[in-house]
């Protein structure tokens, strides 16, 4: 009977042990596959598709945000095709019209600018997080009013995702979009409440009146404003009077008078297209290369004076005539119906500029970059 006992009780702890070696087999198989599992998703997250392309401080943005960047925030903001974008094409294999050694194509134009802007954004909201800066509720509503067009938009019979494949190019996620909406309304919240009030923007990045003062002078060359009368007149016998005439114009009336009359078009006399107010010396380089622009920006440029020269393109010869209207000097209207000035809103960029660059630096990661090129969709014309 001991004996008996002694072998049931040796097949019972022979068949526990076979259990436990079976659940260890098992638990170990089942520890394996989710480290599998954890490693496909830290690939796909971590360096995959889905890992940091751009970081300003401590802010990022992934793969997703840059997509919906790049697509919903550069390409389908405007018909490009007037420009020569061609957008059932990769826009990488598209040369770009005057390119530069940076800007060589379409797709490193829209590269450019979604840097330039998501640099904006990170900094705004990085700037916005370590000051402790609270964003209104109108942020929110704004994310949810344009998720709200859209679902109408695109009606119950085709999901999120190929709606924005059709519409934008690219397969973009709802949760991706929410992402960056709210980082674009967060940012330009805080950026417009810097911006429009001195106040605020020494509170958040530092400075005074002083320093705006400062910056001013030190970047008038950038900062000043002219306004004008311009025409630009083809040289020749039958034009001389009209030319000398525009030369000798007393007063303003008589050459915006002079200009209509001998353009003698319903569009530019309606929009008085001769007038160029406020335009910076900048515009004015752009505008007129050569003596006018150098008389223009020099401080003994006064209302009343005007400038002339004559210029060869590949057509024809001409005669450019400026009339000053307001000599070189401070655009002191307000900039959207502020307290900060136009001249004072030039300086806040020049400030800002500053600040980024002794606080921050922009991380572009190329491995990102270039598995965005890789993965890109080419973007496909669909519903607008």
């Amino acid at each position: 009977m001991v004996n008996n006992n002694r072998q049931n009780s040796k097949a019972l702890r022979d068949e526990r042990k076979k259990k436990i070696n079976s659940a260890a087999y098992i638990g170990i198989a089942i520890a394996c596959a989710l480290i599998g599992i954890v490693g496909v998703i830290v690939w796909y997250f971590g360096t995959g598709p889905n890992y940091k392309v751009m970081q300003v401080g401590d802010t990022f943005v992934r793969r997703d945000v840059y997509n919906c960047a790049y697509y919903f925030g550069e390409i389908m903001t405007k018909d490009w095709s007037e420009d020569g974008f061609d957008i059932n094409r990769n826009p990488y294999d598209q040369p770009l019209e005057n390119a530069n050694d940076d800007v060589a194509n379409w797709g490193d134009y829209f590269e450019q600018k979604t840097e330039n802007d998501l640099k904006l954004y990170l900094t705004m909201t990085d700037i916005a997080a370590k000051k402790g800066y609270s964003y209104s509720e109108k942020v929110d509503k704004n994310v949810q009013q344009v998720l709200s067009e859209m679902e109408e938009k695109k009606g119950t019979a085709k999901a999120f995702d190929r709606y924005m494949l059709d519409t934008y190019g690219s397969v973009i996620s709802k949760k991706s979009l929410v992402k960056y909406l709210t980082l674009f309304y967060r940012a330009m919240e805080f950026y417009k409440k810097i911006t429009e009030n001195k106040a605020l923007f020494y509170q958040y990045i530092g400075g005074d009146d002083t320093s705006f003062e400062t910056t001013y002078l030190k970047n008038a060359d950038a900062i000043d404003v002219v306004s004008i009368r311009y025409i630009a007149v083809e040289k020749s016998e039958k034009n001389a009077d009209i030319i000398a005439a525009l030369k000798n114009a007393q007063s303003e009336k008589t050459f915006q008078t002079l200009c209509n009359d001998f353009k003698n078009d319903e569009q530019y006399t309606q929009q008085d297209s001769s007038l160029y107010e406020n335009i910076s010396i900048a515009s004015i380089n752009r505008l007129s290369t050569g003596a006018i622009a150098k008389k223009l920006s020099s401080s003994k440029s006064k209302a009343g004076d005007v400038y002339f020269q004559d210029v060869t393109t590949d057509s024809e010869k001409l005669c450019e005539i400026v009339y000053v209207v307001k000599a070189r000097g401070k655009d002191t209207s307000a900039y959207n119906d502020s307290e900060v000035a136009k001249w004072e809103f030039s300086a806040i960029s020049v400030l800002l500029e500053e600040y980024f660059d002794n606080h921050y630096t922009l991380s572009v990661s190329q491995k990102g970059i270039d598995s965005f090129k890789k993965n890109m969709t080419i973007p496909i014309t669909g519903e607008q």
